[in-house]
């Protein structure tokens, strides 16, 4: 109450179904105590923290929540597709769905939902889109201190899916700068 009340702005509130498995029920009422709070929107990450990334999202619990809210309520976990952000959304009845780690290597994933939720369809990219497009993450890295450990992370998940990633994605595993990763993307852009 105290932060609704400080602040002009709408507050929301994200969080996991619990830590253990054992708490992973008092979801629901974690999420009424804070729409009775004024929480004006609820995300709800259907794992446990224990579970961290592992073992798949638990969308029931989503479809639970959306049962008992009367504010929007928005799902995450596991979209990396068009697909999967309509099929959560339609059988969940959920307002929004939350993208992460699905996006990463994929900046494109934004639009294509868009698009697949408004036409049906979308558009596919390339390779050689992905890469411009980690090129043009490559400038945005040097006007912020981003480690290079995981500006690396991002090249490797730029390639997933690709033929002929795994040979890429072993040789920026020995890139030691930023120079060395250009070139290995770089030559990758040739194939």
């Amino acid at each position: 109450t105290t932060l609704v009340n400080a602040v002009k702005k709408p507050v929301t509130l994200k969080f996991r179904l619990g830590v253990t498995d054992a708490s992973r029920y008092l979801f629901k009422d974690v999420a009424q105590i804070a729409e009775d709070e004024g929480i004006e929107m609820i995300t709800l990450h259907p794992r446990t923290v224990r579970q961290g990334y592992s073992g798949d999202a638990d969308w029931k619990m989503i479809k639970e929540l959306k049962e008992i809210s009367k504010i929007p309520i928005v799902g995450n976990g596991d979209i990396t597709t068009p697909e999967d952000a309509k099929k959560r959304l339609d059988e969940t009845n959920c307002d929004y769905v939350m993208i992460g780690r699905g996006a990463m290597g994929n900046p494109f994933l934004f639009e294509q939902i868009n698009d697949y939720l408004k036409t049906g369809t979308y558009q596919e990219y390339s390779f050689k889109d992905k890469l411009d497009s980690f090129f043009e993450y490559l400038q945005l890295t040097k006007k912020y201190k981003i480690k290079f450990a995981n500006i690396k992370g991002q090249a490797m998940r730029f390639t997933k899916g690709i033929s002929g990633g795994s040979q890429i994605r072993s040789k920026i595993t020995f890139t030691k700068n930023i120079e060395e990763l250009e070139k290995v993307m770089t030559d990758a852009y040739k194939l």
